[in-house]
């Protein structure tokens, strides 16, 4: 498919949808063509509900992106990483270490919620969270919900939710090493070590990656901001994670997440390199206890510190922001499905920053209902937030799926959001309001799934309606008054054929402000993606292919960014059962195109990687 696609799609890329929805077709025909293979068992999830449940149950768009899976992809950072899934989009302002924005759904930056094991990573002073500096080496597994999700989480899960798993012990004893040589001057080494002690189940590991990396801005960013020089970066992560069988049916677990990040940015050439310094921290302890054979109790509680440094010369400034949690949540099986009743604390608070207050608190109680029987599957979730700077919050959520055979099966569902302004929007000197209000979503979702074998073709359709967004005045002062309308169909076919795998996703997307009929910025109304991996022996073998349409920088619609495509390769060797050397080749064609105006993207760069990974 990808043979087919790729010459059309060059020649004549305004075309591209067009093309992409006949190699659709052409996947649909496959699974008729192809052999009946064994069905294999579907996996675990738990954001879209807070409850572990089998993906084939969950009514939520969920895509999970696995520790083989990450090795196989051709991004560098978890932007990168994400980008390639549907329904997903990115911009950013140079390269690694340079401001990058997550839309999920045409949903803007701040209305995607990022988690690490649980805990919200992000600023509450910037109302961003920080994709930036969170190193693939560190990550298990992640698990990406599109769609509302504050019944469950709260503020900030209006388009959707990205969750990092850290690495966790296992049943073996399990080293790992690897070492990274790249294009401009790329270095990266990481090393962990996982395993079972007993009751004991643990996991360390820390990385350190620098490059001297490419200038972030060119000649159309204007003289404030253009330089020449190249932008460095590096970066540095370590986690440590430890779970004990403290008693039959209760475990104790504690996990330690940190990362530094300093990147290079252009402010000029009159500038004097100036940086930016990124660090962030999580920390938490938790407990799980079977109180009865129906009912598991959870408790956690948990510091995050999030701390953003701009350094320009002898001017520096930044924010220095600290988010604790107590929760308290609870699973009970009824005849009914699985019963999810909770409570949650969090206290965020700026420790630098002289804002009056600089903390506020937020509380807040949620219930849900998740179930599944003789093909029917049902999800009730509402949560009830009070925040003490704006007040309270109610959201919701109600699914429902039937599977009319094991091929066929319909989802609907329909929920609400919200986000919190943040603290700079409330109280940053002469360019805040401390009147704004949250802003408020709605969201309804259709979708069909046919399934046959390994072979998957999903088709979901969400209408999304945001109000009181937050916009900015002539003086840049916020306030709440623009509405947004977000329209938007996903296709995408997965399939294995004996050693080949395949993956492809077309979303059309229509993004746009209600009170000035404009398109919101940087969402690009096409993305096409495709992958393709085949395992040869020893060896494997694979690449990717993003394309996306024309789109706008600007919130009126004055700016243009150009439709690229951007072609990825790769290939693995198992020299033995240990070690695997992988190379892989960035943007293979070396296409120029931006993803912000302005801004550079990498050319083609080569990586290879030497791993040892003990099977």
């Amino acid at each position: 498919m990808v043979y087919f696609v790729t010459p059309s799609i060059m020649k004549s890329y305004p075309y591209a949808p067009r093309v992409g929805l006949l190699a659709f077709a052409l996947a649909c025909a496959f699974p008729a063509l192809a052999q009946q293979q064994p069905v294999t068992l579907p996996e675990v999830v738990v954001t879209a509900t807070r409850l572990e449940t089998r993906s084939d149950a969950v009514i939520s768009d969920v895509t999970v992106i696995d520790t083989e899976e990450l090795q196989k992809q051709s991004g560098r950072t978890l932007s990168e990483v994400l980008t390639r899934l549907a329904g997903v989009q990115m911009s950013a302002n140079g390269g690694p270490g340079n401001t990058t924005s997550v839309y999920i759904r045409g949903s803007k930056a701040g209305h995607v919620l990022l988690l690490i094991d649980g805990l919200r990573l992000g600023s509450a002073s910037t109302g961003n969270p920080s994709f930036d500096n969170i190193a693939l080496e560190s990550i298990e597994r992640i698990e990406v919900l599109k769609g509302p999700a504050s019944s469950l989480y709260g503020s900030d899960a209006v388009g959707g939710v990205v969750q990092i798993f850290t690495k966790k012990g296992g049943k073996n004893y399990k080293p790992s090493a690897s070492l990274t040589l790249g294009s401009d001057s790329h270095r990266a080494v990481g090393a962990g070590l996982s395993g079972t002690s007993g009751v004991l189940r643990y996991a360390v590991g820390a990385s350190h990656r620098s490059e001297n990396g490419f200038s972030a801005s060119n000649e159309k960013a204007g003289s404030y901001t253009f330089n020449p020089d190249r932008d460095a970066y590096r970066q540095t992560t370590g986690y440590l994670n430890f779970e004990l069988d403290a008693a039959p049916g209760w475990a104790v677990d504690a996990g330690l997440w940190a990362a530094n990040g300093l990147g290079h940015y252009d402010a000029g050439a009159a500038s004097t390199n100036p940086s930016t310094d990124l660090k962030n921290q999580t920390l938490s302890l938790g407990l799980k206890g079977q109180i009865t054979p129906e009912w598991v109790a959870r408790f956690k509680v948990g510091q995050v510190d999030d701390k953003l440094v701009l350094q320009n010369g002898n001017t520096a400034y930044g924010y220095d922001t600290r988010n604790t949690l107590l929760s308290w949540s609870n699973e009970v099986k009824t005849p009914l499905g699985a019963l999810l009743a909770g409570l949650e604390q969090q206290r965020e608070g700026l420790t630098t920053t002289d804002y009056d207050p600089r903390t506020r608190k937020l509380r807040a109680g949620f219930i849900g209902l998740t179930g599944n029987q003789q093909g029917h599957s049902w999800q009730l979730n509402l949560r009830r937030d009070n925040n003490s700077q704006f007040g309270s919050a109610t959201t919701g959520f109600a699914g429902y799926s039937y599977r009319f055979n094991p091929q066929w099966r319909v989802s609907t569902s329909a929920g609400t959001s919200f986000k919190a302004p943040s603290f700079n929007d409330l109280y940053y000197p002469d360019y805040s309001n401390p009147s704004l209000k949250a802003e408020k979503g709605r969201t309804g979702e259709l979708g069909a799934t046919y399934t046959h074998g390994p072979h998957e073709l999903k088709l979901t359709r969400y209408e999304s309606r945001i109000r009181d967004l937050i916009a900015f005045d002539a003086n840049y002062i916020p306030f709440n008054a623009s509405k947004a309308q977000i329209k938007g169909w996903t296709l995408a076919y997965s399939s294995e054929f004996g050693n080949t795998r395949l993956r492809s996703s077309l979303d059309v997307l229509d993004a746009r402000n209600l009170e000035t009929h404009y398109d919101l910025p940087r969402r690009a109304p096409q993305q096409m993606s495709f992958g393709v991996d085949t395992a040869l022996n020893d060896w494997t073998v694979g690449g990717d292919l993003l394309l996306m349409s024309k789109r706008y920088d600007d919130a009126k619609n004055t700016t243009a960014l150009s439709g690229f495509a951007t072609l990825d390769v790769f290939a693995n060797r198992q020299l033995n059962r240990e070690w695997v050397l992988s190379a892989k080749v960035i943007n293979l064609t070396n296409k120029t195109y931006e993803l912000a105006k302005g801004y550079n993207q990498a050319g083609r760069s080569v990586f290879v990687t030497l791993r040892y990974q003990p099977q």
